[in-house]
């Protein structure tokens, strides 16, 4: 996915462990930052990110995500940044993979986790086109679902795993997480580009998430 994303630690020396599953820059200012995923998410970090470290390489999460995480200590981190990281993640591997996240997270630390949204699927964009998958529309939490990304060369399409609100407050809740903020933002329609539905329909969700006390 295309994006541009700017992070900024709310203390000059937080730890932050960035879980990106998108294309395009990212800009990270203040603290120290470890990312972990496919290394074609990571060059634009690499060159804007000072103190910005790789580890090894992979979609985020798989199962050797697990030895990532490892190579941490709990309470590690005042921030987790995953950015669609969970939208091909199996149903299964959810709870774990966020309770896994949640102990790696310090006592006040927070989690920003970004997700498409399940109307993504089932209405076209400016750069995604679902038109192809009227099946989509009949999808629950679980079933994979398929989108095209149309401002990409390669336009065979993505299969994700749809996962509704409800669903994602459920697993939430099983990993000890809770959401503190949800914005499920729109374009206000003065930007320089050509949107179809996005000033209209919300296609991502953002959930703020803290340890659950």
């Amino acid at each position: 996915m295309n994006c541009e994303l700017k992070l900024k630690a709310t203390a000059p020396r937080a730890s932050v462990l960035f879980l990106p599953n998108i294309d395009g820059p990212v800009g990270v200012a203040g603290g120290e930052v470890f990312a972990v995923g496919a290394e074609r998410h990571l060059p634009h970090a690499r060159m804007s990110a000072q103190g910005f470290k790789v580890l090894a390489g992979g979609r985020v999460p798989k199962a050797h995500c697990k030895d990532n995480f490892n190579e941490f200590v709990p309470e590690t981190f005042d921030l987790i940044v995953s950015l669609f990281t969970f939208d091909n993640v199996p149903s299964a591997a959810k709870v774990r993979i966020f309770s896994d996240l949640r102990n790696l997270l310090r006592p006040a630390g927070t989690m920003v986790s970004v997700v498409s949204s399940p109307e993504i699927y089932t209405h076209e964009w400016a750069s995604f086109t679902t038109q192809d998958f009227p099946e989509n529309a009949a999808a629950r939490s679980g079933d994979v679902v398929r989108i095209i990304v149309t401002d990409h060369q390669d336009r065979r399409p993505v299969e994700d795993i749809l996962w509704t609100d409800e669903s994602y407050w459920a697993v939430y809740r099983k990993a000890s997480l809770q959401a503190v903020q949800v914005f499920k933002p729109l374009a206000k329609g003065d930007e320089p580009y050509s949107w179809v539905n996005e000033t209209k329909i919300p296609p991502w969700v953002i959930y703020l998430l803290r340890r659950a006390t």
